[in-house]
């Protein structure tokens, strides 16, 4: 199962708030950041059979939300990834239409040549 983790310290939970339904990390309860009359603060290794339930859905939860996070940032990445292959096979395109339009208009320019000389040649006659 999911470590539970103190979502403002990013450190590993020790107890839970009941009522806000969050981890708390050694340092939270330190800091007392969760304090007040409607608290009901349980130590992770001392939870009695009435509050499992409760702490297996909020582990669960949090489990859901860290998921939830990693595909937003699968999703974001695809993107991202998506937008540089575009602009790529764009710039790639750009790229080879203005090789062709070069050497067409070389060979254009040798044929006109090709032309004026053979023209000239038949024109002596």
């Amino acid at each position: 199962m999911t470590l539970p983790v103190c979502q403002l310290h990013s450190k590993v939970a020790t107890s839970v708030c009941l009522s806000h339904e969050k981890f708390l990390c050694t340092k939270c309860l330190l800091e007392k950041v969760e304090e007040g009359d409607s608290c009901i603060k349980r130590d992770l290794t001392e939870i009695k059979d009435k509050d499992k339930t409760h702490v297996s859905f909020l582990l669960i939860k949090l489990s859901a939300a860290k998921t939830e996070e990693q595909i937003k940032l699968r999703l974001f990445q695809i993107d991202k990834e998506h937008e540089y292959l575009v602009q790529r096979v764009k710039d790639d395109r750009d790229e080879l239409i203005d090789d062709i339009n070069k050497k067409a208009t070389t060979a254009l320019k040798g044929i006109e040549e090709e032309s004026r000389k053979l023209k000239s040649k038949y024109e002596k006659f």
